[in-house]
């Protein structure tokens, strides 16, 4: 995928429905692009069709990310996707199982403070606990060092829980890193790979990695979520229609 091309189309959004014409710098080069915000005007960066304060108020400052203010963040991506639908009590567009008003959701939630694995959105039903891991112009899911701090967490925290679910060899699990500290949430929950349709590379990743997954319960349990399906159900809702409109024409019209 040419993200390159997505890139550009944000810096024209940027320009033409924002109303944005200066260049925000990328926190690791300071170099200006012209798909990043001005940092002092990150919150841009959230839909503004009716819900953007209540949006704005759901992710506290210390949350957020040092790249918010890119146009292609995931993190502004995954508010504009999921908090309406909490805001509204429409989650069971995502899954019918989703229908109880006593939902409990997080945004960067972690569970486990000494593992670490840091989920995009969470979702506590009653009788379930779902895991949603959002990629958008994420090269990949990231890997890690074959070193002594990663072999120690894997022999205290990972190994037993991995053998018991699958074959993997301990160098296959540090080249697939992210992927596979998700799937092992698949123990306790449904974990949902939140992709748009354009990301068929990670989607055939998720996919292998389910094929080496031994436990059909939890193999069942681990699931893609495709965005643009999502926002074509939430366009249906009245209330939702135009914030869903605008979603799919910042992140999913580049190819128009």
């Amino acid at each position: 995928m040419n993200f390159q091309k997505i890139k550009e189309y944000l810096g024209k959004y940027k320009e033409q429905r924002l109303g944005i014409s200066d260049c925000g710098e990328w926190w690791k080069n300071h170099r200006s692009y012209k798909y990043i915000l001005p940092v002092e005007k990150k919150y841009e960066n959230i839909i503004d069709e009716g819900f953007k304060e209540k949006l704005i108020e759901m992710m506290p400052e210390k949350k957020i990310h040092l790249g918010f203010h890119h146009l292609n963040s995931s993190q502004a991506l995954v508010l504009n996707l999921f908090g309406p639908l909490v805001k509204t009590n429409n989650l069971k567009v995502i899954d019918s199982d989703f229908e109880a008003l006593d939902l409990n959701s997080d945004f960067e939630y972690v569970e486990n403070q000494k593992e670490g694995t840091n989920f995009d959105f969470y979702l506590g039903c009653p009788d379930s606990r779902n895991y949603f891991e959002v990629k958008y112009t994420e090269q990949k899911f990231s890997s890690a060092k074959d070193d002594p701090s990663h072999r120690q967490k894997y022999a205290e925290i990972y190994k037993s829980d991995l053998k018991a679910i699958s074959d993997i060899s301990e160098n296959e699990f540090y080249k697939n890193y992210q992927l596979w500290r998700n799937i092992l949430y698949a123990q306790k929950g449904n974990v949902f790979f939140v992709l748009s349709k354009f990301r068929t590379d990670l989607m055939e990743k998720v996919k292998k990695a389910k094929e080496l997954i031994k436990e059909e319960n939890i193999k069942k349990n681990v699931k893609i979520l495709v965005i643009d399906s999502l926002v074509a159900k939430c366009k249906e809702i009245p209330d939702l229609k135009k914030h869903y409109e605008e979603f799919e024409k910042k992140y999913l019209d580049f190819e128009k």
